[in-house]
């Protein structure tokens, strides 16, 4: 098994800012940046009482696992091509279009396409089983979908699953605490994946996962632009052989890890790449971990982990500005104004089991 790399302090590339608050046993260990160098960030501190501390960040560009993005990857224009619209209606759903069935409280997407859906389902869930090679692509343009028993929105069968946040529009997935079974093929996140899963658009997603995780795919896992809000009571964002996010606004409240991808069997796989993007992320156990390497190109992060800011150091870190304008160079507290920070069980979650 190859060792998990943990990133609990935040590195950031030299274009960007860095902030960090982490708990007392935070380390960084072969974190991959876009500058392929040896590098070191001296965070000193106004507080007094605070020790001045080192942070050296190991970056071997030759460790550096490639990400590529398909042109199905990205955001597509809709309204003038071919789609299926489905309107969610609390209790009832109505479509138009061919490739999706609605029975028992079940929305079923059966072939690739595009399926544009909105409106709200107050006890339901959608599930993509499509056999075919041609990718589902779910357009969100509010929605709110609940469910009490399983997952929200289930890939079980698919060659690829794209959900696009309409610009302007908020979506909303949710369930309750439900008890899981013994078994890896229930799913167990409010938006959850066995083939690869793709987010994009501008619009925003808002996740409230009571019983485990929030997103997580078993395959690859690409963010591409949103606003994302995940309250989840175990990891908020998990893929196995790859996450990749780049562009996006991202709130999680974690009862386990924030940010994780867990292939551990093969070395190309199982890692984390961030290019850009805003991330602020509490949680209990990691912030961002992956078995093979944490690769960052840029973004500005604030991250709280083990137990909240009560056991952890304050840090203040100079801001890298970009090459040529570094006369902009300057500090940036990151200690929340007397925020106690809140675990999601506190407000009637179920605290989870430490597992992987």
């Amino acid at each position: 098994m190859q060792k998990r790399h943990n990133l609990l302090m935040t590195v950031l590339s030299m274009t960007v800012g860095l902030s960090l608050l982490t708990g007392c046993n935070s380390q960084v260990k072969n974190v991959t940046t876009s500058q392929g160098t040896q590098e070191s960030i001296k965070e000193n501190t106004e507080e007094k009482g605070q020790e001045n501390v080192q942070l050296s960040i190991k970056s071997e560009i030759e460790d550096r696992i490639p990400v590529s993005y398909k042109e199905e990857d990205y955001y597509a224009e809709w309204k003038n091509a071919s789609y299926t619209s489905i309107k969610l209606n609390e209790t009832e759903v109505y479509i138009e279009g061919n490739g999706a069935h609605y029975s028992g409280q079940v929305l079923t997407i059966r072939q690739g396409g595009t399926y544009v859906i909105e409106g709200s389902l107050n006890e339901g869930n959608i599930i993509i089983d499509s056999n075919d090679e041609e990718v589902v692509r779910l357009v969100l343009n509010g929605v709110n979908v609940h469910s009490s028993n399983t997952a929200p929105v289930y890939v079980k069968n698919a060659k690829k699953v794209v959900l696009s946040l309409e610009e302007g529009t908020e979506n909303i997935f949710s369930d309750e605490i439900y008890t899981l079974e013994e078994t890896e093929e229930q799913p167990d996140a409010v938006i959850y994946s066995k083939d690869d899963l793709v987010i994009n658009g501008t619009g925003s997603l808002k996740i409230e996962a009571n019983t485990k995780d929030g997103i997580v795919s078993k395959d690859k896992l690409k963010i591409m632009e949103g606003n994302i809000s995940i309250v989840s009571a175990n990891d908020g964002i998990k893929g196995k052989d790859l996450v990749a996010i780049k562009d996006v606004n991202i709130e999680i409240t974690a009862g386990g890890d924030g940010i994780k991808a867990t292939n551990d069997t093969e070395q190309d796989k199982g890692f984390v790449n961030i290019e850009a993007g805003v991330f602020n992320i509490t949680a209990e156990h990691d912030g961002i971990q992956a078995e093979t390497n944490v690769q960052i190109d840029g973004g500005e992060f604030k991250i709280i982990t083990h137990e909240g800011s009560d056991n952890g150091k304050i840090h203040t870190a100079q801001n890298f500005a970009e090459k040529g304008n570094r006369d902009n160079m300057g500090q940036r507290m990151i200690k929340p104004a007397d925020e106690e920070m809140k675990k999601p069980w506190d407000e009637g979650m179920t605290k989870p089991s430490d597992e992987g």
